[in-house]
Parts: C-alpha cells; sequence; structure tokens
C-alpha cells in the first residue's frame, strides 16, 4: 500500500489540517484584540462609570434659561433639597405713557415652573438676567434704573446699582405661591426717585 495513502499518511495529513485550522483561529483572535484595542477609548467615553454616575446623581437635565435660575428656599434662604425650579419666560410691557427713552417705566411678566411648597414655608430665590427680557428695549438705560417690588421681595443687600453693571442679575425672592399660578409681576424703571424708595426692592 503506498505510504501517502496508508494510516500513516492520514495521520500527516490531519495534523496539517489541524495546524492550519489552529492559525486560522489564532489569526481571528489577533484581529479581533485589535479592533477592540482600536475602539477602547470611544466606547470608555460613553461606558465610564463615572460618567453614569453623574448623570444619575443630576436628576432629570434642564436647559439652562436665557433669563436667568430661580432656586426654591427655605423663609431663611437656605435651599431646599429635592425641589426644583426654572425660569421659563420674562416679558416687558411698556405703561405705554409715552414717556421718553430715560424715563420709560413697564411691567415685567416673570414665569416660572416650579414645585415650591405655596403654604409659605418656602420661597423661590432668583437670580433675572433682565437685559435678556423679551420685548425690553434695546436701548434702555440702566445708569439710573430701580425695580418695584409687585409680588418679589428684596434679597438683602442687593442695591439699585448692581443692574449698572453688565451681565450682573437682578437678585430677589418670589412667593412659593408662584408654583400655583406659573406667574408673577413686578415693574421696572429707568429713572429711580427718591420719593419712589420705599417701593424699590433694591437699595
Amino acid at each position: 500500500m503506498d505510504g501517502a495513502s496508508g494510516p500513516r499518511g492520514r495521520r500527516s495529513s490531519l495534523r496539517a489540517l489541524l495546524r492550519s485550522r489552529a492559525v486560522v483561529v489564532l489569526g481571528a483572535t489577533l484581529a479581533l484584540v485589535a479592533v477592540r484595542a482600536a475602539t477602547g477609548p470611544t466606547s470608555a467615553a460613553w461606558t465610564d462609570p463615572a460618567y453614569f454616575t453623574a448623570a444619575a446623581s443630576s436628576g432629570s437635565w434642564v436647559a439652562a434659561s436665557p433669563f436667568g435660575t430661580c432656586t426654591v428656599v427655605t423663609m431663611a434662604g437656605v435651599p431646599v433639597a429635592g425641589r426644583t425650579c426654572t425660569v421659563t419666560g420674562l416679558v416687558y410691557v411698556d405703561f405705554g405713557d409715552g414717556k421718553p427713552v430715560g424715563q420709560r417705566t413697564g411691567h415685567m411678566n416673570l414665569t416660572l415652573a416650579t414645585d415650591a411648597r405655596s403654604d409659605g414655608s418656602e420661597q423661590i430665590r432668583l437670580d433675572l438676567l433682565l437685559a435678556a427680557t423679551t420685548g425690553l428695549p434695546t436701548n434702555w438705560i440702566w445708569t439710573n434704573a430701580a425695580v418695584t417690588g409687585g409680588n418679589l421681595t428684596a434679597y438683602p443687600g442687593y442695591t439699585c446699582a448692581t443692574l449698572t453693571q453688565p451681565g450682573a442679575p437682578l437678585t430677589a425672592y418670589a412667593p412659593g405661591w408662584v408654583s400655583t399660578t406659573g406667574t408673577a409681576q413686578f415693574q421696572i424703571t429707568e429713572q429711580r426717585s427718591s420719593g419712589k424708595k420705599s417701593n424699590y426692592i433694591c437699595t
């Protein structure tokens, strides 16, 4: 019997086949490792445990409001854990009295989305960017501006002069019951008057 076709030849062929398969498997394994190494940093950016921990602890993400921020606080001014607040709108409505630039006064309509308690135990700290107010004249004069409270109350130590600083917010308090109405009103004027000082929520 020919050795190539006998038992000894068949064993040699089998060993050659197994070696070729092992080479194929090894090559595939090395290729897979290379692919994982190449894509590892991209995957890590999306699966980093620290990223997900931060996202979960911060709750639902809310886009920043162009009108400023609001925070639910106690009557002593301490932030209340778990409460949410977003400034959803700030609109200027002119008095319509025909006053010239530098002497104008207008109504400010503020809208909030908040879950503050309305029983008098909580209030809302506001940091409003008045320059971003919808409808506010672009030539508004801040040099002698002041704010009349309306539904708002003064934040201790806040001065009217702060309004003249570019980007500086109006800081004040709104009542907790805004959570039920969604709105609060106040007034803004270009001409601060000593005779109306008691009506202002800035000093």
